[in-house]
């Protein structure tokens, strides 16, 4: 009995440590965005000058998985879009992370990983400068609000 319960203490021993080293292996980087107006024209040729809102941008490169949290104010609601587009300079921005789109309520969350790789978010994460978090809308289509990771 006393060889039975060496090998069961061994055994969940082994656990802890693995389960250790699964949460220490698990790195997570969080981005609080503050989204102002972008002062994009619209169709009409007005800029939007009023809005605001706030994202929470959460990357887990070890899970390939993107979460989210996004609140809007005073833009035309429901959004239509919400992404993570990258900013390099002298190249058109492009959609790296489609995220939810704002309800009539102004919020979403949710995480994603469509389409992303360990590579993606480890490059977002070490460039995060150059990305940033637009909320588009009917009447501003190309972005109503944006801010910088």
């Amino acid at each position: 009995m006393k060889r039975i319960s060496r090998f069961i203490v061994a055994g969940m021993l082994s656990v802890v440590v693995l389960a250790g080293s699964t949460v220490a292996f698990a790195a997570s980087y969080k981005y609080t965005v503050t989204l102002k107006p972008t002062n994009i024209k619209n169709s009409q040729g007005t800029p939007i000058t009023v809005g605001s809102g706030t994202a929470t941008i959460t990357l887990y490169p070890a899970r390939r998985q993107v979460c989210y949290s996004i609140t809007v104010h005073s833009v035309k609601l429901p959004a239509t879009g919400a992404y993570i587009k990258s900013q390099k300079k002298g190249s058109v921005s492009s959609t790296v992370v489609t995220l939810g789109a704002p309800g009539s309520s102004g919020t979403s969350s949710g995480c994603t990983r469509k389409g992303l790789s360990r590579s993606t978010i480890n490059t977002i994460h070490t460039n995060y400068s150059q990305y940033y978090v637009v909320v588009t809308t009917t009447n501003y289509p190309v972005g109503a609000l944006r801010g910088n990771l």
